[in-house]
């Protein structure tokens, strides 16, 4: 374990940025991560996996006094917490929006607010009921939540190993970790193959439902157009035979500087069109939605091969028995719900289990 974590006082001017002021409008306490506990290869807790369930168990865990380091095998913080840059839109290619109903959430959502990252999203679409998006997008929002965290991007574990009551950890890149306990927050089905790969399936007795567990596919284009739509800046098929799921307009979300739209197929289309080349599955999305789009300027195509659970597991997350070793834990959206409050909820009771087990 590490020595308690220091707080220090936060300001939001009137821009909304986060800056120290010596006339503070707004001001809390945030914790202060110090740079010793980055690139940290040996601690309490590994975590793989920088979504909203990563993030969520590494703050837990750090307010906790325990030492950890997050991996992550992408470019950027957030996982299917996606935006992406297309000339100058801006445009969420993965999770849209998300809604609240618990009092921590609501608080952690709340400190973005406070900060500019996020923002309530007002739409007729949603029936008067509140949901929120990241102010300069979700991965924006992401960023602003993992801002200090203990996270190294571009690290694929490749292997693992528990020796001397130590897991030891190994990277695509070379690099060597050892831990505690391992948390694994990425979708169950690769956590499930990563294990398998070290051939430590065995050692553990999972639940019968983890090894049915299965995922939609989803594709997604990202539009860049001349204008808005003729529709409001949410569309869905809402009984229509329609091969999408939702339509966003990205202008009208507040997001983008220009007009670009997020265009999510649905889980029959896109298993059927999942392994088609990138030039046959743009040629069929594209026409089948060509009816709803204003001209486009450029379009590119994303693939979501682990999208939503199609039966979410019926629990908050998931431990090795206290008699056993190694120490293994499961969080994430496989569990609760496919929402975003449910995979952080995951994440976070994964690390108060594991920090009465360390």
């Amino acid at each position: 374990m590490i020595s308690q974590l220091p707080y220090i006082e936060v300001w939001y001017p009137e821009n909304n940025s986060l800056a120290s002021s010596p006339s503070p409008l707004k001001h809390e306490s945030v914790l202060y991560f110090p740079s010793y506990l980055k690139h940290n290869t040996s601690t309490d807790v590994l975590i793989v996996g920088s979504g909203i369930a990563g993030l969520a168990a590494a703050r837990q865990l750090l307010l906790s006094g325990f030492s950890l380091v997050v991996l992550d095998k992408g470019r950027n913080t957030g996982g299917r917490m996606a935006s992406r840059h297309v000339a100058n839109a801006l445009i969420d290619h993965g999770a849209q929006h998300f809604s609240v109903r618990d009092p921590w959430f609501q608080e952690w959502v709340d400190s973005a607010i406070q900060a500019g990252a996020a923002k309530e999203w007002p739409t007729a679409a949603f029936n008067a009921s509140t949901r929120y998006i990241g102010s300069q997008g979700m991965r924006n929002l992401m960023q602003f939540w993992a801002e200090g965290l203990p996270i190294e991007q571009n690290e694929q574990v490749v292997n693992l190993k528990y020796e001397a009551d130590l897991w030891q950890v190994e990277t695509q890149s070379g690099k060597n970790y050892t831990c505690k306990a391992l948390l694994l927050t990425q979708p169950l089905p690769q956590a499930l193959q990563l294990l398998q790969h070290a051939q430590l399936v065995d050692q553990f007795s999972f639940p019968a439902d983890f090894h049915t567990l299965t995922y939609t596919h989803c594709l997604a284009l990202l539009c860049r157009t001349q204008q808005a739509p003729n529709w409001d800046s949410v569309l869905y098929p809402y009984g229509v035979q329609e091969p999408f799921s939702v339509m966003v307009d990205n202008l009208a979300k507040g997001i983008s500087k220009e007009p670009a739209i997020s265009v999510h197929f649905n889980a029959e289309c896109s298993l059927e069109h999942y392994e088609d080349s990138e030039e046959q599955a743009l040629a069929f999305l594209s026409g089948a939605v060509k009816h709803l789009l204003p001209p486009v300027i450029e379009m590119i195509l994303t693939r979501w091969r682990y999208s939503q659970t199609e039966i979410p597991l019926h629990m908050d997350c998931w431990l090795s028995p206290e008699t056993s070793l190694p120490l293994l834990a499961f969080a994430g959206d496989s569990f609760r719900a496919s929402r975003v409050e449910s995979a952080a909820l995951s994440g976070r009771e994964a690390a108060k289990q594991l920090a009465e087990r360390i």
